[in-house]
């Protein structure tokens, strides 16, 4: 039996654009299923919890609660409940020793800092576009470079401990990564904004602020046809509907079974 046990956690919602959040596909598509508010979409911050006798991490840490008015007014940031709050209250913050960040736009390291003794897990790529921003990804980025005061740079896909595999996607952000976690007795894979929810499953489905969207649907591929072969339960950050699901049928079209973790 595995020591370690897996959470959803949830940090709030906000709301996005929805040219933002579903590209080019018409809104006579999307609104099928999705329903929107003046054309923006609400969107949740799911983060994976796993604490344990000898570990306890963070897969992103959400949005956060350290933003200014006109932020909040952007956005329109709904902080029905907060990580780190549920943390202090149900576990240790300060046993936290890792968050392995998909990447690092401002709605997944908005508690990075919050946990004292945490490192920042993510690719060299992100780190280097995060300190190096563009007209393009400026207004993603958030934090400063500067502002994440321990960081762990990876440098592809890679094991990470006994539990925890990184692999690097790309597509999203050119140092995005997916996050896959194996206790023993459950395997969870963390897809990021690589599948942001199940709306994206299908594999031409993606968002706008994809840096590089033929990427973006290469890994979709080999990543849910691995979900569907292997059983994984798929975590999907921004779904307010199904944070966690397992996957069946073609990956080209998949079916999902909405599941507790």
């Amino acid at each position: 039996m595995s020591g370690l046990t897996l959470e959803i956690l949830n940090d709030g919602y906000f709301y996005l654009d929805a040219g933002a959040i579903f590209g080019v596909i018409p809104k006579a598509i999307w609104s099928r299923t999705v329903k929107d508010v003046d054309n923006t979409i609400r969107l949740a911050t799911n983060v994976v919890y796993a604490h344990g006798d000898d570990i306890s991490f963070l897969i992103d840490s959400g949005i956060g609660r350290s933003f200014s008015e006109k932020f909040q007014k952007i956005y329109r940031i709904e902080k029905s409940s907060d990580v780190l709050e549920y943390i202090e209250k149900h576990g240790d913050p300060d046993s936290i020793t890792m968050i392995i960040n998909s990447h690092l736009h401002f709605d997944h390291v908005g508690h990075n800092n919050d946990f004292r003794n945490a490192y920042t897990y993510a690719q060299s790529t992100e780190f280097r576009d995060l300190r190096y921003r563009n007209a393009v990804t400026r207004a993603n980025y958030t934090i400063n470079y500067s502002d994440i005061k321990r960081k762990i740079a990876l440098n592809g896909s890679r094991r990470i401990g006994k539990y925890i595999t990184v692999i690097k996607t790309g597509g999203h952000t050119f140092g995005h990564q997916v996050i896959l976690v194996n206790t023993g007795n459950t395997k969870v894979m963390y897809l990021g904004d690589l599948v942001p929810s199940t709306f994206h499953l299908k594999l031409p489905y993606r968002t706008a602020i994809d840096l590089d969207p033929v990427r973006t649907v290469q890994m979709k591929k080999i990543l849910i046809r691995k979900a569907i072969r292997e059983g994984y339960v798929c975590v999907f950050n921004h779904d307010p509907e199904t944070p966690a699901a397992v996957l069946h049928g073609d990956y080209e079209n998949p079916t999902f079974e909405k599941v507790d973790l």
